[in-house]
C-alpha cells in the first residue's frame, strides 16, 4: 500500500487522514463516520450559504451529510484537490 504524504498539485492529506479515506473507500464503517465527524462544520458552512427557499435548516443539512457521504467515498487525492474543496461542492449539488 503505497501512500503519498502530499499528493501532486497541492493534496496536503497527512499519512493518517489518506489511510482513513482509504479505509473508508474499502468499507470501513469507523473511518467513513470518523471523516463525517470531523466534516460535519463543512456541511453547515455550505447549507447557511445557500438560499433554501421552503426547504427546513435540518432536512438541508440531512441532504448535505448525504452529500458529504458521497465525497468520501469518491474522493482521489492523487487528483490534486483539496477535500474540503471536492466536498464543498458535492454538498452544495445534494442540497
Amino acid at each position: 500500500m503505497c501512500i503519498q504524504e502530499q499528493g501532486k498539485g497541492g493534496s496536503r492529506l497527512t499519512r493518517a487522514e489518506a489511510t482513513l479515506f482509504e479505509q473508508a473507500q474499502a468499507g470501513c464503517r469507523e473511518s467513513v463516520n470518523r471523516l463525517m465527524e470531523q466534516h460535519e462544520r463543512l456541511v453547515r458552512y455550505a447549507v447557511n450559504r445557500q438560499l433554501l427557499f421552503d426547504f427546513r435548516f435540518e432536512e438541508a443539512v440531512q441532504a448535505g451529510r448525504y452529500g458529504l457521504w458521497r465525497a468520501i467515498l469518491r474522493y482521489d487525492p492523487q487528483r490534486g484537490t483539496a477535500f474540503s474543496t471536492y466536498a464543498y461542492v458535492a454538498i452544495v449539488r445534494e442540497v
